[in-house]
């Protein structure tokens, strides 16, 4: 018996230590961009022969929070907001306006929300590699409005009321600080996204969309 209590008092213990050092939760912010292709945004045909708008950026600042499932702290799930700003530059000429030259930008703005999986592992101390899948809508603020003090002569195209799409991630994880109740550490996440739809109504290009991108991020992750 007394060796049936020591082996459940070392298996108590153990345990306890497990969980005293199990990393449950953690908020991370990135600043990212996100590129996407030129016939993602507008369509040539459906404007001006003349037009030829440049590949788009879209800058990007997201809040993440995890939750893990277990003790090793592998496994989580998590929550994810992300504000962006998209800017697109113009410049084309028409001769039923004189041939004028027009140029300025295309800007929109999208509020995304995202619910996804984590998973993570020790590459060596201090430094983990992983990998996200965010299933994410995107809801715009602002259609697109143009910046020039002489604005194109069509009319501006309008956002889709939502943007349904998949984003994945590659994770590097480095840890710079640890205390008693979490570990500070910085994060490059390589995206890629793939859209369920054209950013745009009316949109004549049909399929999926893919844009690639990139992050870097910081986080504070509690034991």
């Amino acid at each position: 018996m007394p060796r049936l209590y020591k082996a459940i008092l070392l298996t108590l213990s153990l345990g306890c230590g497990m969980l005293a050092t199990a990393q449950k939760n953690a908020v991370s912010f990135n600043l990212g961009y996100h590129y996407n292709p030129d016939e993602f945004y507008l369509s040539a045909a459906d404007l001006d022969s003349n037009f030829s708008p440049e590949q788009g950026l879209r800058f990007g600042m997201r809040f993440k929070y995890q939750s893990f499932f277990n003790t090793t702290a592998q496994w989580a799930w998590h929550l994810q907001a992300e504000y962006s700003y998209r800017s697109i530059p113009y410049q084309f000429q028409t001769p039923y306006t004189d041939n004028q030259k027009f140029s300025g930008n295309l800007e929109a703005q999208y509020l995304d929300l995202g619910l996804g999986v984590d998973q993570r592992f020790w590459l060596q101390e201090k430094l983990r590699i992983g990998w996200s899948a965010t299933a994410a809508l995107g809801v715009p603020f602002q259609s697109d409005t143009t910046t020039s003090n002489r604005p194109p002569p069509y009319p501006l195209r309008r956002a889709t009321h939502y943007l349904p799409y998949l984003e994945l991630n590659a994770v590097l994880e480095r840890v710079f600080s640890t205390s008693d109740k979490g570990e500070w550490y910085v994060s490059i996440e390589p995206t890629a996204r793939l859209y369920a739809r054209p950013l745009h109504e009316q949109e004549t290009n049909k399929g999926i969309f893919t844009g690639l991108g990139f992050s870097f991020g910081i986080g504070y992750r509690v034991y």
